[in-house]
């Protein structure tokens, strides 16, 4: 038999498995099964139309120079330019009549199996989706942390506002107002011992300084706690987001449930 009958006989079988080589609609927007891509791909590859671009996509992908090859091939034969394959469609059996080897039965894209099967990238998925759940739980922890914080935050503001209104006061009373800002900046107390011999009348204040001081140094070790945390949350996001990101690239979540 000769290899224009042969190459007939191919696309004629093509057909008769149904779609013409093709198990679904193929094209941007479109639900691409990988085998179908592959298809295309290697068929245009052959006529000279398709070259693949560097690096890698996922196999359900139609990428810019397999949509453009698509388009071209219609073209060429005055069909619709739209970059979409249906199964049995004009552009699916001119393809096969084009390029019968790609489609036949016992081609080494037929051998190589549907790429959605690929182990190797079904277990890439998985270990994904275990460092998504863990990251996830991460950021989670590191959310409740900062909540804790800030309830923290609350009950020592709650506590340390009226208690520095009263030392303020009491300070006015005795002409020292002045002095206040040394609260924060945990002086105060010094200062007032300071005085002591002169005021006695300051001696009342100590325990209430003290403890405003004690609050002051609370509060601070808090607000760096906090700091930190918020720090580290938005790492973990960031990270968290790249995985994600890396699971749509592969297009995981049709893999693995």
């Amino acid at each position: 038999m000769s290899v224009r009958a042969n190459t007939a006989r191919s696309g004629a079988s093509a057909c008769a498995r149904g779609g013409c080589g093709f198990r679904g609609s193929l094209g941007r927007g479109r639900r691409n099964r990988p085998d179908d891509v592959s298809r295309a791909a290697a068929a245009l590859k052959s006529l000279g139309l398709y070259e693949p671009g560097p690096g890698r996509t996922a196999p359900w992908r139609v990428p810019d120079a397999l949509d453009t090859a698509i388009r071209r091939f219609q073209r060429r034969h005055k069909f619709k330019p739209n970059g979409v394959i249906e199964p049995g469609g004009p552009t699916a059996r001119a393809l096969v009549r084009a390029a019968p080897q790609t489609f036949a039965p016992g081609s080494a894209l037929e051998a190589r199996g549907d790429p959605e099967a690929d182990p190797a990238l079904i277990a890439r998925c998985r270990q994904l989706a275990v460092d998504i759940g863990n990251m996830q739980l991460n950021v989670d922890s590191i959310n409740r942390n900062i909540e804790e914080l800030r309830q923290d935050h609350a009950r020592i503001s709650a506590r340390l506002d009226p208690l520095t209104d009263e030392i303020k006061i009491e300070l006015l009373l005795l002409g020292l107002g002045a002095v206040f800002p040394l609260l924060r900046a945990l002086r105060l107390l010094e200062y007032l011992i300071g005085l002591a011999h002169e005021l006695p009348a300051i001696v009342s204040l100590y325990g209430k300084v003290s403890e405003a001081q004690d609050l002051w140094k609370e509060l601070t070790k808090l607000l760096e706690r906090q700091e930190w945390a918020l720090n580290e949350l938005e790492k973990r996001r960031h990270k968290l987001m790249a995985l994600v990101r890396k699971r749509d690239r592969l297009g995981c979540l049709r893999l693995v449930n």
